[in-house]
């Protein structure tokens, strides 16, 4: 049927539009004329306010809202309003967002007002819900780091007197010893070097954590930190019989960095190439000049391996605190779960960028940047 069978103009047809949309809307609309007087409230409306309120067409708003003390008092004021209020009696303590506008004619006279409601009661708990929950996590946070924190403090001390009489017994300092208590004092030994590097990597992790872990940014040889590095895991990679290639670019810039903490994470690295290479596999570590992709110059640094590799699932989260893959050739080696994460926020507290690839038993790609010293 065309507008014309009605006998209706254009104006008739967007009167019509608007009237459905307002009767449609989630938002509540309530039109008061100039004296307060309620005209029309739509259906959302009509839902919030808990009543028939279209029997209070007519008749002052206060008495549809009389127990809306909070909304009551907003509407008092002149002008245009937007609040959130709590309503009280019937409406069970619910929260509500208010929007009051003013509706003008011709020539600027006030008609009234435009009173817009929306329930975000749901909202508002869930906001509340999110919060109690971050500041639980926060709090676990604070307690993970704490014990973290007092359990390196405690296992340093008898650490370091487990190393020192075990080195004392392997050099007969109290008396000689046979064949087979030196393998037990060198397995002794073993075991306490690998609780104390769990006790600097939960140290680290610690002062990380809590902001206490400072930095000394200074302009650093890359080639000195790779030399360093590699001489502290030659004799490991030998003992296993792998294969380490090393290819320092000879016009390398020196990096911005912290010397000690560079070679940490280069340390990290190489250590789980190492680990989780086979004997006779191969090991690389290349480091050269990165251009950024317009993130600013700097050192690109490469660590390589043809190791077992991490499934496409698993790379995503291998640098988070702890993490221990469930791949058996991965868990049967030693290790925290604390490497790679230490070794990502201390080259992003460098001002550096850090990621891998890795295809499952073909082998991983970790590189790692750190920013250009100032020329």
């Amino acid at each position: 049927m065309t507008v014309e069978d009605h006998g209706s103009g254009p104006w008739d047809v967007v009167t019509e539009a608007r009237g459905a949309v307002v009767e449609a809307l989630p938002l509540g609309v309530i039109v008061l004329d100039s004296e307060a007087r309620v005209l029309d409230v739509n259906p959302a409306a009509q839902q919030i306010v808990g009543g028939p309120a279209v029997e209070a067409i007519g008749r002052p708003v206060t008495e549809l809202l009389s127990d809306w003390t909070d909304l009551s008092d907003l509407l008092v004021e002149a002008g245009e309003q937007q609040a959130e209020v709590v309503v009280d009696g019937d409406g069970g303590g619910r929260v509500l967002e208010v929007r009051v506008s003013l509706l003008h004619g011709g020539g600027g006279r006030r008609l009234g007002r435009l009173l817009l409601l929306r329930d975000v009661t749901e909202r508002k708990r869930v906001e509340r819900e999110l919060r109690r929950a971050k500041e639980a996590a926060e709090a676990s946070d604070r307690a993970k780091s704490e014990f973290m924190s007092v359990a390196s403090h405690e296992m340093r001390t008898p650490i370091t007197s487990i190393k020192g009489y075990t080195d004392l017994l392997s050099k007969g300092t109290v008396g000689s010893i046979n064949e087979q208590q030196a393998r037990f004092l060198d397995t002794i030994r073993t075991n306490a070097d690998r609780v104390a590097l769990l006790v600097s990597d939960l140290s680290d992790m610690a002062r990380i954590e809590s902001g206490r872990l400072r930095l000394e940014i200074g302009i650093v040889d890359i080639g000195d930190v790779v030399e360093e590095a590699v001489e502290g895991l030659r004799t490991q990679i030998e003992e296993k019989d792998q294969t380490l290639r090393v290819d320092v670019a000879d016009d390398l810039l020196p990096a911005r960095a912290d010397r000690e903490r560079a070679v940490q994470v280069l340390s990290n690295l190489m250590s789980n190439a190492h680990k989780f290479t086979p004997a006779g596999g191969t090991i690389g570590v290349q480091a050269e000049g990165w251009e950024g992709e317009g993130r600013g110059g700097g050192v690109l640094i490469t660590v390589e391996d043809d190791g077992i590799g991490i499934r496409a699932e698993e790379q995503e989260k291998v640098f988070e605190r702890f993490y221990r893959s469930d791949d058996r050739k991965a868990s049967d080696a030693p290790g925290s779960g604390l490497g790679l994460s230490i070794a990502a926020r201390l080259v992003e507290m460098q001002g550096g960028e850090i990621w891998l690839e890795s295809v499952f038993r073909e082998g991983t790609v970790v590189r790692f940047t750190l920013p250009a010293a100032a020329r």
